[in-house]
């Protein structure tokens, strides 16, 4: 760790993920160790850079929560992720995360995202948080988000109808803008509800 802020690294990963009795084994036994973890936390270890995640390119759960992190990246051999917490970084902007096809839980709450370009979002999303981000805020933020994500069930912690999502998608196709913002969202500390990807 230089300077207190950290990259991944292998030796992060296992630290937190494997069986201490791994810890001394030989790279090579660490490496197939890596590869059979489902859920990979690395949550509140002051990492700025998303690095050496191809070590755990076979997991579905990812928390990065509580980190330092500003940029998404480095995701894209992780095609069998299904569940990303991405909470309290210092993400400002949307990127590099569409191509995760299997993506269908995602939280980016408490970030420091003004602006969201939905078509940056996984299309397979079932739930996404963006609570206490600047983005909420802006006319329009749950009818464009529900139209760009047409199975999504629920946003910011409020159930959506995935009918309405569909027919939301319809009229997104018929016009471009949007009527009014919906200003009822409720902020709380609890984010998505991950505990669907914990062991």
């Amino acid at each position: 760790m230089a300077g207190g802020h950290t990259e991944i690294t292998i030796e992060t990963i296992a630290r937190r993920n494997l069986d201490p009795t791994l810890h001394h084994a030989t790279g090579q036994q660490v490496e197939q160790a890596l590869l059979l973890l489902h859920c990979v936390r690395l949550d509140r270890e002051r990492i700025t850079k998303m690095r050496s995640l191809e070590s755990v390119r076979e997991t579905h759960s990812l928390y990065l929560q509580q980190n330092l992190i500003k940029k998404i990246e480095n995701l894209d051999l992780l095609q069998n992720l299904r569940f990303l917490s991405l909470s309290g970084n210092r993400i400002e902007e949307v990127t590099n995360l569409r191509f995760l096809q299997n993506l269908q839980l995602l939280d980016l709450s408490h970030n420091l995202i003004q602006r969201l370009n939905e078509g940056e979002l996984p299309p397979k999303l079932l739930a996404l948080d963006m609570r206490e981000n600047g983005c909420t805020h802006t006319p329009g933020y749950r009818q464009k988000v529900m139209a760009a994500l047409p199975l999504l069930q629920e946003l910011d912690g409020e159930i959506v109808g995935i009918k309405q999502s569909q027919e939301l998608a319809l009229e997104s196709e018929e016009e471009d803008e949007s009527d009014t913002d919906d200003t009822s969202l409720s902020y709380t500390d609890s984010g998505i509800t991950s505990q669907k990807y914990t062991d």
